[in-house]
């Protein structure tokens, strides 16, 4: 440090007072300040005063200038403080992971000289609203400042119902940092095991301390002195197998964890009303004194021996892979088992076989060996690491690693000039906004980061969703709510004059967008057009078109809520930094009850990873207890099914919408039966991996979602015909586990298995032995996944009916037609039929009444031609239709013709389908057992019954639903219509590559430009033609088309070859895919080629060109 030889600005510079001084420094960064100091000796002691480095506090802008004064009060000087600022200021912000789907959002905010990550709880709006109610939050992580500015890292988490702090060090910040990660480090220890840091502003600030936990390695041949001198470079964490980075998480959170006292268990950081800093000062130094209280000794040291016994019992490698037991342990027991998986896994002693399966990929990465891992260093311990990479992203939300124990940081733009809406939202669905309505008395609370992006000269308003208050998923994380083109301004009209206080609204703008579409999706789930509507008073309102739903938003300060908020206990603590499971359901459900929240009625398993058997790998155990099977053997479920009783087994597509749908109802059911005994398990199978096709055949998969009941450890599988609503199948399931048919010997079991809206069957005996009784039973057994069933003595019993019965009987009760109906043959073959016949409606009535869902549901799966009347239940002659109707149906009972009446209101899906619409009603609608369809609309009620007459002698013309033929097509790409389709595809001569698409469907928008291209390449060649086909305005000839979702392509070749197209949907591939399955033809393929090249060359010429 140069003393003497002051130039003449540093001369200016002493001679300015301390105030001003302070005032030119504001131009100066923290860091330009620290170089001025080290000039000489006298700017040293002028650049260290309070005054300048609290200019500095203030132009950080981290918190107000009333914190920064409270601050100073827990450090050294501000010096220190503007030090911890500098370090920590880069962790401030939104932080989230895909995982759950409902929401993983942790917000990075001051507290009180520390930064701390809470979580924010998906949560329905409180009676209060946004700004005034409570939200919901629990700590997932603290960064305390040290009296000089150091940092200390503490990690919480929630285990045994008592919260746990588990100290650890900062590996590091990046100035830009977008990853969080929760690692663990082996280091070298040093200084008495603590590691030293630098001070100074010049260099990257690192932590004052490590807290450690000290692992001896295995190989003990090599001294420390040699592994000191090992040149190897240390092995990173994400280097090791995610499942050993998952226990050794484990293992050393176990290890190191310290139980929170009431006096460090309260407020993170000064409540809006209250601002409490005396407190808040106690619980930092009480967080301190346990922190460094544990640097001083090593608080594994009871365990060291037991470890290191560890790695010499080979025996204990053999067992490392095993299933490990449900019991429960202690916690020298669980960090055994921790080490045992680990070192089984990927231990190099012995040459584990197992290690050889598990640590590598299909690629040249291979996973490192945790005795490599060990070998830098003699402690371990938990570090924090925030990290920049390199992330693309998808509408402002960034592409995750799955497998990664990460928090990613969203990038916020801010509300400037031009994109004034820019910024964190909340609302809710439904008008009127804010506060709950008596009707809707919990409203789902939504959380949306809305920025600005540029496309095509185009500037649109991107609504991403990032945290949802359901109980189930609508939509994942990341996704679109809304697109809005801010270039578009709209003329639509708000629907409502005046919000929920009578206060009316003063319309500001309009402009035209897009909403998301029913469905669950995430980068294509289609979308409906809408309107955002911007008030004077700030507020946001978007309004899909067709339905009216209306999703209100206002700006939102998340500091403020939190500050304002209440906090709930955390997660079991590696759950809690990164919850990796994939989940529709809300798994923070428990902190209604934040006294027993670990046992949500989702749960948290404390296995994870994968487990293996001979038979199966039942891998990804969500929360709720469903197991995902992937089959292995000749006999897939066998070890799955080996220890219970009754299961679901379902066959999903995960891209599959029906699948999609059913399955946060699938897992909700999962998690009420869970703890049932006897067990009932739920699994599932994903029909897209390839060890899996096969057992597509094996158990008869026709389509998806499958559904299969398995009994008696897989020795019997049903079909399931039960709900898809998570109440029905508990309620389902439950009934499917006892006796298939229950004694009823008294009034209150009638009551509690009798149900008037639902058909029950009851076997009458004078005495439960026989022939009789036994093929009864029988029956029961083979229907009891269709029927409740129970039997008597006691014919008093029965609700209805001859109560003085002698004979065996049997009785089918029926909430329809004539109440009950007896059979006294009990041959099991004339049972099954006469309970078929018995228990279907002479007229089906379509609603949405989910006790009537299971006629519906038999109704459209009858093999028998249908008869399906849709008319307005508020028409005059409705009676007149409806007992018309009945009677017709009369007639044709036991002919196979199967009858259904729907009012409109209920029924405009299925009119829709059927090309119909309401003023086309009351309208008749046949269909035979091939899918031909007759129609007739604005039918009278006389005209019923001799047009159905036509029908059985068929006389009728069938009806077929399609768009007309357009009168210019001269697009590259053709439109083919139902009209049509024979003429341009089917005997056109041609080869047609024909796609199947749907308007709303995302993966067809996409697909839209590429197919256009495609049509380009071969536009000059007569023999092939590129067309589209809107597969929901037009009937599919079901006997040459296959087509389970959109889009779908076939290729018909000009000889009449018919071949789907399953490969990649890109140009390329589908331009070599017609070369290929082609026709000879006139014109050659070399001219195909060619044109493509051409067309190639001109696309690349047209980018470089926009570039």
């Amino acid at each position: 440090m140069l003393s003497d030889n002051i130039s003449c600005g540093s001369k200016l510079l002493l001679a300015l007072p301390d105030d001003i001084f302070a005032v030119v420094t504001r131009s100066l960064t923290p860091k330009d300040v620290s170089n001025l100091s080290v000039c000489c000796q006298n700017l040293y002691v002028h650049a260290s005063s309070d005054k300048v480095w609290l200019t500095q506090c203030e132009l950080l802008g981290v918190i107000p200038h009333k914190d920064i004064i409270e601050w100073r009060k827990g450090v050294n000087s501000y010096k220190a403080l503007c030090r911890f600022l500098v370090y920590v200021q880069p962790l401030i912000g939104i932080w989230v992971h895909q995982n759950p789907e409902l929401g993983n959002v942790v917000y990075v905010m001051p507290g009180f000289i520390s930064l701390v990550g809470c979580r924010i709880i998906p949560q329905e709006l409180g009676p209060l609203g946004i700004e005034e109610g409570p939200i919901l939050w629990s700590p997932v992580f603290e960064i305390l400042g040290n009296v000089d500015g150091s940092s200390a890292f503490i990690f919480h988490g929630r285990e045994r119902d008592s919260n746990y702090m588990y100290p650890g060090s900062i590996k590091g910040i990046d100035r830009s940092c977008n990853v969080l990660l929760l690692e663990v480090e082996p280091r070298q220890q040093r200084h008495g095991g603590k590691l030293v840091h630098s001070k100074s502003f010049v260099s990257n600030l690192s932590p004052v301390d490590t807290y450690s936990t000290k692992i001896c390695p295995s190989d003990r041949e090599v001294s420390k002195s040699q592994r000191l001198q090992d040149s190897k470079p240390p092995v990173p964490f994400s280097r090791l197998a995610f499942c050993d980075r998952k226990r050794l998480l484990e293992a050393v959170t176990s290890q190191i964890r310290v139980k929170v006292p009431q006096s460090g268990d309260g407020l993170c950081f000064p409540c809006l009303e209250t601002e409490d800093f005396d407190i808040l000062s106690e619980r930092r130094l009480r967080l301190m004194e346990m922190y460094n209280s544990g640097l001083s000794t090593d608080p594994t040291q009871s365990d060291l021996g037991e470890i290191r016994k560890l790695f010499d019992n080979s025996q204990l490698h053999r067992d490392g892979c095993r299933t490990q037991s449900s019991k429960k342990k202690s916690l020298a027991g669980i960090f055994r088992d921790s080490f045992k998986h680990i070192i089984g896994k990927s231990g190099s002693i012995n040459g584990s076989h197992e290690h050889s399966k598990s640590s590598s990929s299909s690629g040249n990465h291979k996973h490192a060996q945790f005795q490599e891992f060990l070998r830098s260093g003699d402690t371990i311990g938990l570090t924090l690491h925030a990290s920049t990479a390199r992330l693309s992203s998808y509408r402002a939300w960034p592409n995750m690693h799955d497998s990664r124990f990460a928090l990613y940081k969203l990038p916020k733009q801010e509300p400037l000039a031009g994109q004034e809406h820019a910024g964190l939202w909340g609302g809710t669905f439904g008008w009127p906004p804010g506060k709950p309505s008596a009707d809707k008395p919990g409203k789902a609370l939504f959380f949306l980061l809305l920025s600005y992006e540029e496309t095509q000269g185009q500037r649109h308003l991107i609504g991403t969703k990032i945290l949802e208050g359901t109980h189930y998923v609508l939509h994942p994380n990341g996704s679109a709510m809304f697109i809005v083109n801010m270039n578009e301004p709209s003329d639509e009209s708000f629907p409502w004059d005046c919000d929920g206080d009578s206060s009316f609204l003063d319309l500001k703008e309009v402009f035209a967008g897009e909403g998301i579409a029913n469905g669950y999706g995430f980068r294509y789930p289609g979308s409906k057009p809408g309107s955002l509507f911007v008030f004077e008073n700030g507020m946001l309102v978007f309004v899909w078109k067709e339905t009216r739903a209306v999703l209100t938003l206002q700006r939102v300060n998340m500091q403020d809520l939190l500050k304002k908020g209440e906090r709930v206990p955390p997660l079991p603590p590696i759950a809690n930094f990164s919850y990796l499971t994939k989940s529709y359901s809300n798994v923070y459900a428990g902190f209604s009850n934040a006294s027993n929240h670990t046992s949500s009625p989702r749960g948290f398993y404390e296995e994870g990873g994968v487990e293996e058997t001979s038979g199966v790998v039942a891998t990804r155990k969500s929360v709720s207890g469903i197991r995902w099977v992937v089959h292995k053997t000749d006999n897939p479920l066998s070890q799955w099914t080996d220890f219970m009783m009754l299961g679901l087994f379902c066959m999903v597509k995960l891209r599959c919408g029906h699948c999609k749908r059913l399955a946060p109802e699938y897992e909700k059911a999962a998690s009420v039966l869970a703890n049932h005994d006897p067990a009932i398990v739920l699994a599932k199978v994903d029909a897209d991996v390839e060890a899996n096709k096969e057992l597509a055949g094996k158990y008869e998969v026709q389509g998806f979602p499958t559904i299969k009941i398995l009994r008696n450890a897989g020795e019997k599988i049903q079909e399931y015909n039960g709900p898809r609503e998570a109440d029905g199948i508990v309620t389902y399931l439950k009934k499917q586990v006892g006796p298939a048919s229950p004694e009823i010997k008294t009034k209150e079991d009638v009551e509690s298995l009798i149900d008037d809206k639902k058909i029950f069957i009851v076997g009458i005996f004078p005495k439960f032995s026989g022939e009789e009784y036994e093929n009864y039973m029988i029956l029961a057994d083979k229907l009891r996944s269709d029927h409740d069933f129970g039997h008597t003595s006691n014919a008093k019993l029965i609700p209805r009916g001859d109560s003085s019965i002698t004979k065996p009987t049997l009785r089918l009760l029926k909430p329809f037609d004539e109440l009950f109906v007896d059979s006294k043959n009990f041959e099991v073959d004339a049972m099954e039929k006469f309970i078929e016949e018995s228990s279907t409606p002479l007229v089906t009535f379509f609603d949405q009444s989910a006790d009537n869902q299971p006629f519906i549901s038999k109704y459209f799966n009858s093999p028998d031609s249908k008869a399906m009347l849709f008319l307005n239940y508020d028409h005059a002659k409705q009676d007149l239709f409806k007992s018309t109707f009945h009677e017709i149906a009369g007639l044709y009972k036991g002919k196979g013709l199967v009858f259904l009446m729907g009012d409109v209101k209920d029924s405009e899906n299925i009119l829709e389908y059927f090309g119909l619409n309401g003023d086309q009603t009351p309208a008749l609608v046949l269909q035979d057992t091939k899918g031909v369809k007759y129609v007739r609309q604005n039918v009278q009620a006389d005209h019923i019954a001799p047009w159905l007459k036509d029908f059985t002698d068929g006389k009728l013309k069938p009806y077929i639903k399609s768009e007309p033929i357009p009168e210019t097509n001269d697009e590259p790409v053709k439109v083919v219509v139902t009209k049509s389709i024979n003429d341009m595809v089917l005997e056109s001569k041609k080869n047609v590559l024909l796609e199947i698409y749907a308007p709303w469907c995302g993966h067809c928008k996409k697909l839209a430009p590429i197919l256009e291209e495609v049509a380009v390449s071969f536009e000059q060649d007569p023999d092939v033609l590129i067309a589209k086909f809107d597969g929901t305005k037009n009937d599919i000839p079901s006997d040459t088309f296959d087509v389970q979702g959109y889009p779908t392509l076939y290729l018909r070749s000009s000889h009449g070859k018919l071949l789907k197209y399953d490969g990649n949907r890109t140009k390329d591939d589908l331009i070599e895919f017609i070369q290929k399955n082609r026709d000879a033809a006139s014109e050659s393929i070399e001219f195909i080629q060619k044109n493509s090249d051409a067309t190639s060359e001109s696309t690349s010429a047209s980018a470089k060109d926009e570039l």
